[in-house]
């Protein structure tokens, strides 16, 4: 028989518990107002990884079905890990978070350089959809053409 070990902060050891940083505790607060209410679930590979301090779980922890790293960084409130590479979700929704000046992104509202870069990549969003959408059409046609 396998036993599988897997190790999580506990609440005296983490930052929400011993700092007084306000916004430590402001962060904290949000998360605990977020997940108030929900249900949460964890996936854990059971394939470990070695990293530098041991064994290395990969997994992924979602609310009420919606991935609680793209929602913490779509609320702006946190970035995705930069030390490691973040998933092009969690990119693109920072990304969408900063040009909606939500959370942490709200002063630069008033940087005329960060709203035109905003508006350029907006631009470019739009016209990656349209091209997507258009992809999309011509697949369809060339699956009714293929049919008759």
């Amino acid at each position: 028989m396998r036993q599988r070990f897997v190790e999580f902060d506990t609440a005296e050891s983490h930052a929400c518990a011993t700092s007084e940083d306000e916004l430590t505790l402001r962060r904290c607060g949000q998360l605990e107002d977020y997940l108030a209410n929900k249900t949460a679930s964890i996936y854990l590979d059971v394939k470990a990884i070695n990293g530098p301090g041991g064994a290395v779980y990969d997994g992924a922890i979602s609310v009420d079905g919606v991935p609680l790293a793209a929602a913490m960084v779509e609320s702006g409130e946190y970035r995705p890990d930069q030390t490691q590479y973040p998933p092009t979700e969690l990119v693109e929704l920072e990304s969408v978070a900063r040009c909606n000046f939500r959370g942490m992104w709200a002063r630069l509202k008033y940087d005329s350089i960060a709203v035109a870069k905003c508006e350029i990549e907006d631009r470019e969003r739009s016209a990656e959809q349209a091209l997507d959408s258009q992809d999309d059409a011509d697949e369809v046609d060339t699956i009714l053409e293929s049919l008759f």
